[in-house]
């Protein structure tokens, strides 16, 4: 992984792009709720298989040496972090998104089998509550 948005980037180059399509959707030149609660359903669907038993846990390798790449997996915690995260604010300014977005959070952690996976979902609805007020 670098600092750097690459196709190669795995899973937060796709998160990524798709928490970029809430933000815009609900800039005031689009205001477009529809689209960032697809963008959402995505995005949590994408989680809720990181979280899934099949999602590979511990340091995955790829490729034939020299080129063998070392790519650690990616817990929800993570995830969550780097993409749900910037949505927050944009996601209280409409109320059928935001409640949108809870329902689908709650839906994740029902499906996270770990303790760290389940905290970070709790912190970020608790997220959403507080940028509300």
């Amino acid at each position: 992984m670098s600092n750097r948005r690459e196709a190669t980037g795995g899973v937060f180059y796709e998160a990524s792009a798709l928490s970029e399509g809430p933000i815009r959707a609900l800039s005031p030149g689009l205001n477009d709720p529809g689209t960032a609660m697809a963008c959402i359903n995505r995005l949590v669907e994408g989680l809720a298989f990181i979280a899934s038993e099949a999602w590979p846990r511990g340091p995955q390798r790829y490729g034939e040496p020299p080129a063998e790449v070392c790519w650690v997996s990616t817990d929800v915690a993570g995830v969550v972090e780097h993409v749900l995260v910037p949505i927050a604010p944009h996601a209280t300014r409409d109320a059928q998104v935001k409640e949108h977005a809870e329902h689908m959070l709650r839906r994740l952690r029902e499906r996270c089998h770990e303790p760290a996976d389940q905290a970070a979902v709790d912190a970020m609805l608790e997220r959403l509550a507080k940028a509300a007020s």
